[in-house]
């Protein structure tokens, strides 16, 4: 068994087709390995979206949160449906830091990272990079 199939495998999600490439890709790179999805809530998603259209800022967040934390479990069941070792972790705080942090706390190989500029700021690779002594493993908007 190599030093990735014995730990953890991070990959982060949005549940963006390029998140969902990612994932598709760590199975196949590391397979045997468990896979730790994580997404990431911003804290401030929901002050954001009720300065902007009025809403109540703290049912915008909860909102938020739920669709997620639906979203993890469903992804987290087919993988485990298709035989992988999963599991999911719904977390917030600022992305990059949040991702590292996770990872050391879960003793992940490595992280893995989908990137669309579209739905992904196009600093985050390097924000992790520089957050983590972890190998991140990029997968590009057209893998």
């Amino acid at each position: 068994m190599s030093a990735v199939a014995a730990k953890p495998v991070l990959v982060a999600t949005d549940f963006s087709e390029t998140a969902m490439r990612a994932l598709v890709e760590a199975t196949a790179r590391f397979p045997g390995s468990p896979l730790l999805l994580v997404h990431v809530v911003d804290p401030e998603y929901g002050a954001r979206v009720g300065a902007a259209t009025g809403l109540d800022a703290a049912d915008v967040q909860q909102r938020a949160w739920n669709r997620a934390d639906v979203q993890l479990d469903e992804t987290v069941g087919r993988l485990r449906s298709e035989g992988h070792s999963a599991r999911g972790l719904l977390l917030e705080g600022p992305l990059a830091a949040t991702l590292a942090e996770a990872a050391t706390s879960h003793a992940a190989a490595l992280i893995v990272l989908g990137l669309d500029p579209a739905t992904c700021a196009d600093r985050l690779p390097f924000s992790l990079a520089r957050s983590t002594a972890l190998p991140v493993l990029i997968i590009p908007e057209s893998a």
